[in-house]
């Protein structure tokens, strides 16, 4: 398949190359993506879309309240975080399109008391799958202004087929889902969010309002369940959702961290509809407190299956490249012996064409680069704000040198979550 960035954003970035200092190849590079992001837009006949949200988030995943705000290296850091793992989904990916954010009414639920708003979590607000030549979103009441906006952004995708829209009087998180395309197959997480006993009818809620609504599209719904024994040591804080602990490939392989963090029963239960297709990852439980979540975007492209981890443990890092190739954030450090120098350069690119100033392949890692505007909330609305200012503010009160100061903070694409949370895809098929 031919490798487009996605054409989602203005495309007058890319006019203004890369650092003076590239090398010809460097340079062909760029030209050849301005030349591909300013394509005429067009249905293809198939093809994959990915989403992803266009917002500025600090530590807490959470946005300024206002202009104060972004003066906050952490805050600086971590937008240029999410901003790198933005220019690793354009360089990978044939098609990604971003989503504008909205303030969501829904309120603080989560394990460290975060909004749920969709400005972070695109996942969460719906599911997005395919129901033929159509798409199917499914959403829960509570997130009734967040998906809206995620739901335009599809609608306004070229060739984008017809959308019925279900809605669930339940409490679901797109996080606690995963749906096999293939086998037509729906898991959740009956009590990943909260701690029901096993005989309390509040556990099977969204699975059986799921079986119902989605019924007609011949889809099964299977609720599983997590040991509620390790609910107070890790699950509340930390495999709070099913995609931390559980992952489907598209392959057709069924990912788990280890059979222990499920209920008695619903390992046995998942092996027996999934058969040989579910695999035990027995990622060791006994420091299972600092036990990394396994939330993943995978995806197929010409050489394989390629997965998208934050930083994992040694372990786990091991045990996932024998289904593909693993690619963390410090594929993107020089110093690392998992340094991928071509898909620096293009996430390089990337960067520039979004904004950022002088901006080198081999130090994407150590140094924190400038900016000229951000998309942030100012007053409850959304602005694009000058930013070059408040980072010389940020850098002039640093102790390291500002070429080094990533150099000894820890970088991650997300702490509480990971890339699962912050993507959603679907399929377009044009219809026969």
């Amino acid at each position: 398949m031919e490798r487009v960035c996605g054409k989602t954003s203005s495309a007058s970035g890319y006019a203004q190359g890369v650092e003076t200092a590239s090398s010809s190849k460097k340079a062909r590079l760029s030209s050849e993506l301005v030349e591909q992001r300013l394509l005429p837009e067009k249905a293809l006949g198939e093809r994959n879309v990915y989403y992803v949200m266009d917002t500025f988030i600090d530590a807490l995943g959470k946005h300024p309240a206002d202009q104060l705000g972004i003066t906050k290296f952490g805050a600086l850091k971590n937008a240029y975080r999410d901003d790198l793992f933005k220019g690793l989904l354009f360089s990978l990916l044939p098609e990604v399109r971003v989503v504008p954010p909205v303030r969501s009414t829904v309120k603080a639920q989560g394990p460290l008391g975060m909004d749920k708003r969709n400005e972070v979590f695109i996942r969460d607000p719906l599911l997005l799958f395919n129901d033929q030549t159509k798409i199917v979103a499914v959403y829960s009441k509570i997130y009734e202004s967040d998906k809206k906006t995620i739901v335009d952004t599809v609608k306004d995708t070229p060739g984008c087929p017809a959308i019925d829209i279900i809605r669930l009087d339940s409490s679901m998180d797109g996080g606690n889902v995963i749906y096999s395309a293939e086998r037509k197959l729906l898991l959740h997480g009956d009590n990943a969010v909260e701690n029901y006993k096993e005989d309390d009818l509040r556990c099977t809620e969204v699975s059986r309002e799921l079986k119902d609504k989605l019924f007609k599209y011949g889809i099964d719904v299977l609720g599983v369940r997590l040991n509620r024994k390790l609910y107070p040591v890790t699950i509340k804080n930390k495999f709070f959702h099913l995609d931390l602990v559980m992952h489907s490939l598209p392959n057709g392989i069924f990912l788990v961290l280890n059979k222990k963090l499920f209920a008695p029963g619903s390992f046995e239960l998942l092996e027996k509809v999934l058969g040989e297709s579910l695999v035990d990852l027995q990622c060791s439980l006994t420091d299972i407190k600092n036990l990394p979540p396994m939330n993943l975007v995978s995806f197929v492209d010409k050489d394989g299956v390629v997965i998208i981890s934050n930083n994992i443990r040694d372990e786990l890092l091991e045990k996932l490249s024998a289904f593909g190739k693993v690619i963390t954030i410090n594929t993107l450090d020089s110093r690392s012996l998992r340094y991928d120098e071509v898909l620096s350069q293009k996430v390089a690119m990337y960067l520039s064409s979004i904004g950022y100033k002088d901006i080198n392949a081999s130090t994407l890692l150590q140094a924190l680069p400038c900016r000229l505007s951000y998309l942030v909330r100012v007053d409850e609305e959304y602005q694009r704000i000058d930013y070059e200012k408040y980072y010389h503010e940020v850098m002039s009160n640093l102790s390291s040198s500002p070429d080094q100061v990533l150099s000894d903070s820890q970088l991650d694409f997300f702490t509480t979550g990971g890339p699962h949370c912050l993507t959603q895809n679907v399929s377009f098929t044009a219809a026969p």
